[in-house]
């Protein structure tokens, strides 16, 4: 019984040397693979870290996010090219309708809110009153006809030269077909001209700035696409090298934690009993056990005088 456990417990501390140093072994080694595979996953990040710093793209997301505003810019300039269209149109219909131009609508709104002018055109509006009733009176030679029409020279020579310093305009016609006091709502066509026309001109301005900001966009698309897929390859290697890092630490965690890997848990299968009491062989055994030996015992002395009296009858024969 002390024998057979003496041997139990022996088996069972070899064992768990053996355990103890494969586990260190293993340990060691895993550590180094380990350190390895995190210098790997550490150089891939400095890469990827490094390459954003010297380009100034944080991620590939970039690149989408640059593509859609390509694309919102590109909606908004078709939409501000129709309502310019629809604007020019407007702005032709009423150039034809009131026969000027847009300079001309403006030169008019000018003259509009010119006190000056205004006064002017007043006393010239009196005088051409003035010559429509000497007229109906006297002759063309009567002097107060004459008077009358030098006072209508005289203001119309003092708007042309108004108009002159405020606008450029020098044609007495054309200064005639600008003149707004009395006409409401020639006035507010002129005035609707004005706005459409400065409303063209600000969208034709923006569709200019969607041109030049989208074209400055879509360089730098092509410029941030090549970018972009270098730094994708750079993530795919610092995200491949993080996985096998993270992999050989579980695999590594797994196996240190397993220290019957190599050397299975034993049990004893049936323990070690004393008896409880002696055992002893009864009397009528030993005499049948005697009896048979005995018997064994007599035949093979007869078989080997058998065989010594064959050999010499085979002897003689010879």
């Amino acid at each position: 019984l002390d024998r057979s456990n003496a041997l139990n417990s022996a088996l069972q501390i070899e064992l768990t040397r053996l355990r103890t140093d494969e586990l260190l072994s293993r340990r060691n080694g895993n550590a180094s693979v380990l350190a390895t595979y995190k210098a790997s996953a550490d150089t891939a990040q400095a890469a990827v870290l490094a390459y954003k710093r010297d380009t100034s793209l944080v991620s590939t997301q970039q690149l989408d996010t640059l593509s859609e505003n390509i694309e919102q810019f590109k909606l908004q300039k078709a939409d501000a090219q129709v309502r310019a269209a629809s604007l020019t149109s407007t702005v032709e219909q009423l150039q034809s309708f009131l026969s000027v131009s847009v300079e001309e609508a403006s030169s008019a709104m000018k003259l509009l809110t010119d006190p000056i002018f205004q006064s002017l055109l007043h006393v010239k509006s009196e005088a051409q009153a003035e010559l429509v009733e000497r007229r109906a009176v006297w002759g063309s030679k009567h002097p107060k006809v004459k008077h009358a029409q030098s006072r209508v020279s005289e203001a119309t020579y003092a708007l042309l030269e108004r108009a002159a310093r405020t606008t450029g305009i020098n044609e007495d016609t054309k200064l005639d077909q600008l003149a707004l006091a009395n006409d409401e709502n020639r006035s507010e066509m002129f005035n609707t001209l004005i706005k459409t026309s400065v409303e063209k001109r600000s969208l034709i301005i923006e569709i200019e700035q969607y041109d030049t900001l989208i074209a400055e966009m879509e360089d730098k698309l092509q410029d941030i696409s090549k970018r972009a897929a270098e730094l994708e390859s750079l993530e795919t290697a610092h995200q491949a090298a993080t996985a096998i890092y993270i992999s050989a630490a579980a695999k590594s965690d797994l196996g240190q934690s397993d220290i019957f890997a190599s050397y299975p848990m034993t049990q004893m299968l049936v323990p070690p009993l004393l008896p409880g009491k002696p055992e002893v062989l009864k009397k009528v055994f030993a005499l049948v056990g005697a009896a048979i030996g005995s018997v064994f015992i007599v035949m093979s002395l007869v078989v080997a005088w058998k065989r010594y009296v064959l050999i010499q009858k085979i002897s003689k024969r010879k």
